[in-house]
């Protein structure tokens, strides 16, 4: 569980001050496959980086009762003038896995043979992101922290991870941050909202995405009604002039 009492969070976008979330007091289950519904922009990387601590809250107080993954794939928590190997290592120490088990897994899964052994800097960019997203399923967690996308962009290389976060999920709980409903049904059966600083815990992830559905219904309304204001403003001074 990640409780969350009173937490205040807010983020710049274009040099205006949002909030991600408002005084939202919530209990979020991590043994379960939850995924958290957000439109673009509503700060659904802000949230995760909450839970998983790599930020903190403006106010309020957040606990976890779980082991959780840092983001899948979340570059920043390696270090580039380190080789791939060394990265391993590194992360093993951190977050008390087994070095040769993990080693050997991310050998096998990515392929990578020799490159492992290169700085991390110096690795292709898809090289890169199949390495990261491949270390975090590597590495035995009580909940995998998805932001978005569960693997790089290539079809193999997605492929491969959503073959190991289904593997994961077997076992372990996840919590997955997504404007997508497709994929969201396939890997979940619990949902959130996340919208206006609060977000809203459904049991069934069907419920959750036809919530979504109906926000998402909302907002494109809204947008098309003030287009029309703003076009009937235009037309307004043209007539006045």
């Amino acid at each position: 569980m990640i409780r969350m009492r009173a937490v205040t969070k807010t983020y710049k976008l274009r040099l205006i001050e949002r909030p991600v979330l408002d005084n939202c007091t919530i209990d979020i289950p991590t043994d379960r496959r939850l995924a958290i519904f957000g439109l673009p922009g509503s700060g659904k990387t802000t949230l995760m980086h909450l839970l998983t601590g790599l930020t903190e809250p403006n106010a309020g107080e957040i606990e976890r009762f779980a082991r959780l993954s840092f983001p899948v794939g979340y570059l920043r928590a390696l270090k580039a003038t380190l080789s791939a190997r060394q990265n391993v290592v590194y992360a093993c120490r951190v977050y008390g896995a087994n070095v040769a088990e993990v080693s050997e897994f991310i050998e096998r899964i990515t392929g990578l043979g020799s490159l492992l052994d290169e700085p991390l800097r110096r690795l292709p960019v898809a090289d890169r992101q199949l390495f990261a997203s491949t270390l975090t399923y590597a590495i035995p967690f009580d909940t995998y922290m998805i932001d978005g996308h569960f693997g790089p962009g290539g079809p193999r290389a997605r492929e491969k991870c959503l073959a190991m976060l289904e593997a994961r999920a077997e076992t372990s709980g996840l919590i997955f941050a997504t404007s997508h409903r497709t994929i969201a049904l396939r890997l979940c059966d619990t949902g959130a909202v996340l919208n206006d600083g609060q977000v809203e815990l459904y049991e069934d992830i069907r419920d959750a995405a036809e919530a979504f559905e109906r926000l998402e219904s909302e907002r494109a309304m809204q947008r098309e009604l003030s287009a029309m204001d703003e076009e009937y403003g235009e037309d307004a001074m043209e007539d006045a002039s």
